[in-house]
């Protein structure tokens, strides 16, 4: 087994840590944030803030970027993963007032995956329906007893049911 040392600053942030891979460092910026991580000197992230705290953007060693966009609600509305200018994924979300996801939109390697959820007033998932070029496409419907337990779930006219002692 391999000796590990971390080393950590007066905020109790670790600043570095060795292994047998080599020494990683951790630096962070006046808000207390991180903002690089270095392994053998070598960039392995660089993170950016907006001035609300959120994380915005995260620039890797191997030249990809995740940049995160927000809602109104600071809820994550959008990560896109490129390199250049080339875009590698991206997903693209919305949320009901209770954080359920509404709808998500994936886009990866140019192939599209939709998803779109309907909730009861309870806000528990009764129907979701998937639109996927790769997979195929399905949609699920969920079924509850009085006190919350999930006891049916269809998909694609498929039931499956559930008991509970």
């Amino acid at each position: 087994m391999g000796r590990r040392v971390a080393a950590v600053d007066q905020n109790g942030n670790r600043t570095s840590g060795t292994t047998a891979s080599g020494t990683t460092t951790y630096t962070y910026d006046e808000r207390n944030r991180l903002d690089l991580v270095k392994l053998n000197g070598a960039l392995q992230a660089d993170y950016d803030y907006d001035a609300a705290n959120r994380l915005t953007k995260t620039s890797f060693g191997n030249g990809t970027e995740e940049i995160r966009e927000y809602d109104t609600l600071n809820r994550l509305k959008e990560l896109t993963s490129k390199r250049g200018t080339v875009e590698l994924s991206k997903h693209v979300y919305t949320l009901d007032k209770v954080r359920n996801r509404k709808t998500a939109i994936e886009v990866v390697n140019g192939q599209t995956r939709s998803i779109a959820n309907s909730y009861d007033d309870l806000y528990r998932l009764i129907e979701e329906t998937i639109v996927d070029a790769v997979n195929g496409d399905r949609t699920s419907i969920y079924t509850y007893d009085a006190v919350g337990n999930r006891v049916i779930k269809t998909v694609n006219e498929v039931t499956t049911s559930y008991a509970y002692d």
